[in-house]
């Protein structure tokens, strides 16, 4: 069974969140080490339109597989 989790729209993303939860694969993107706004780690990121956006719920946050996540008391709901 999966469980998600809510999230706001994420600023950075790394490739593997990308990849994941994006619509396409960038032929060309600029990254830089951030926080990734779906994982929570620190890492090479980019934006997230460079993979095609991530698809939202109405209000605009995203919907992820709650182990994608790395939870701290500041990501809980």
């Amino acid at each position: 069974m999966l469980t998600t989790i809510i999230l706001p729209y994420p600023i950075w993303i790394c490739h593997e969140c990308g990849v994941k939860y994006g619509k396409r694969i960038p032929d060309l993107a600029t990254y830089h080490e951030d926080t990734c706004g779906i994982c929570q780690q620190t890492k090479a990121v980019t934006e997230p339109r460079d993979y095609g956006h991530i698809p939202t719920t109405r209000s605009g946050d995203i919907e992820v597989d709650v182990n994608d996540v790395l939870l701290d008391s500041t990501t809980t709901q």
